[in-house]
């Protein structure tokens, strides 16, 4: 890496950890001028004028994006620990780590993400009345949810670990069928314990709180540590130690996690709901998180579409294709980030009904676009000037570099997509329009895959259907949401016509 480049990530880094101070001083500063006057006796006779609420809104737009992307970003850093101490086992027990693990990620993500979404939206609204006894409510009902999901997870693993690790490509004559088998059954016995920490951090997300999340991961890998370094480095357990080790350290993290709700919401007890009501919630969020889970499978569907068409190109244009989705997966967290800081502010402020409300909307929807235009078109431009540094320092293999290099203005159009795509998603979602999110992601999928009636089965035609993808969410949601604003149009007109004729 050249110094000009040093320079320039030098910098941008600084600017990117000075904003968030920046706007966390503005928040801190305004909440200790106000404890200021509450003490002194001088109580705020009127709300927060507009110009007040944007710029808070603003500075926490600022401060969600920013730890949640850091957030993403830390977690493989799990994955990591777990490969430092398991760097001398066999081949066949290293392998069976590996397919244990994706087969549990690719299970359980399809479950944690609808669980994730809803809970954001559900506290960021419950956060918007003024009665805090909704949130306690919410974030009562949102765990209690977790709870049974991470049960339910459960005993799917425990009854059906024969016939996941076999969907795998694992069958009992296989020498990592064993060892896998092993893992997976103690792994996922955290596995209610992980649920509850997941949506733990986003229900403090909803509360918009995103560095506590990024601090209470940084915990549970610091607790994997040195339990790898307990049953691996100390009683050479090897293969099931890593996977005790995990499964300790994500049991012991969800102490810190519920302490700090406990703080948060005094009044937050989910076994003290009465029946009816956790029969209620656990409704709710069965008739939002199965659309959610539809979109997941959409998402999952185009994924495995992209993956099959690139192994059938070839290993030089297989390798090409990895080594620029894992480059471009950072343009995700980046937009993932917007996208989470838009559902949780637009939630919040699209609880209740007002001209300042909607107002405020508005604002959250321009930050979202404007941001997501920004983060998408600098992560171009800076891979555009810089790909070839890059690319070198990914592969030092001619076949591969050429082929990466032939498709780099397919992969930036489709990351410039993302900056449209992401945002539209929180929007959506901060609106709670379940059915809308399912629509708009089968609709992108349907988009993606009919990139192969126009024969674009090359290197590029597999960025060019995920950028197929990503402009469908967009238009799909746009279309909706011109459709909305129509009807919101029409019905307040009806209503001035009421209120005339009356």
């Amino acid at each position: 890496m050249g110094k000009r480049m040093r320079v320039s990530l030098s910098i941008s880094l600084f600017a990117v950890l000075l904003s968030p101070r920046q706007a966390q001083s503005f928040i801190s500063h305004r909440s200790l001028t106000d404890q200021k006057q509450l003490s002194s006796g001088q109580v705020r006779s009127n709300q927060p004028t507009y110009d007040e609420k944007e710029k808070n809104i603003k500075a926490e737009f600022l401060l969600i994006s920013f730890w949640s992307f850091v957030h993403q970003a830390s977690i493989p850093f799990g994955d990591i620990v777990d490969g430092m101490f398991l760097s001398e086992i066999d081949a066949s027990s290293l392998g069976a780590i590996g397919v244990a693990k994706s087969t549990q990620k690719s299970c359980t993500k399809l479950l944690n993400s609808p669980l994730s979404k809803v809970s954001v939206s559900m506290i960021a609204s419950a956060m918007g009345t003024e009665d805090r006894k909704d949130l306690s409510n919410a974030a009562a009902s949102t765990l209690n949810f977790a709870l049974f999901i991470g049960f339910a997870q459960l005993f799917l693993f425990l009854a059906g670990s024969h016939q996941l690790l076999g969907l795998a490509g694992i069958d009992e004559r296989s020498s990592m069928f064993l060892p896998a088998l092993g893992f997976l059954r103690l792994d996922v016995l955290a596995m209610p314990a992980t649920t509850l920490w997941l949506v733990g951090t986003n229900i403090l997300r909803g509360l918009g709180d995103a560095s506590t999340p990024l601090f209470c991961a940084l915990l549970l890998n610091v607790v994997n540590l040195f339990s790898n370094f307990v049953f691996i480095g100390w009683f050479k357990m090897g293969l099931r130690g890593s996977a005790m080790s995990s499964a300790v350290s994500r049991t012991l993290a969800l102490l810190p996690m519920f302490l700090i709700l406990k703080k948060k919401i005094p009044k937050l007890n989910p076994f003290a709901q009465p029946l009816s009501a956790i029969v209620q919630g656990l409704s709710d969020y069965f008739k939002a998180g199965s659309l959610l889970m539809g979109r997941s499978i959409a998402r999952i569907t185009a994924f495995s579409y992209c993956s099959r068409q690139s192994a059938k190109l070839g290993p030089s244009a297989a390798s090409s294709y990895s080594i620029l989705y894992q480059l471009g997966f950072w343009a995700t967290m980046l937009c993932e980030g917007l996208s989470i800081a838009t559902q949780s502010l637009l939630s919040r402020h699209s609880s209740h009904d007002s001209l300042d409300n909607s107002r405020l909307q508005h604002y959250i929807r321009k930050q979202s676009f404007t941001a997501g235009a920004i983060v998408s078109g600098g992560f171009s431009a800076f891979f555009y000037i810089f790909h070839r540094r890059i690319l070198n320092s990914f592969t030092k293999s001619p076949e591969i570099y050429a082929a990466a290099i032939g498709v780099v203005p397919a992969f930036l159009v489709a990351q410039l997509t993302k900056g449209f795509a992401f945002p539209m998603n929180g929007i959506i979602l901060g609106r709670k329009e379940w059915g809308v999110s399912f629509c708009t992601l089968w609709v992108a999928n349907f988009l993606c895959l009919s990139t192969r009636f126009l024969n674009l089965s090359s290197p590029q035609g597999i960025w060019y259907a995920w950028t197929a993808y990503y402009l469908g969410q967009g238009l799909a949601g746009f279309a909706w949401y011109r459709h909305r604003a129509e009807a919101v149009v029409d019905s307040s007109e009806v209503s001035k016509h009421r209120n005339t004729s009356k």
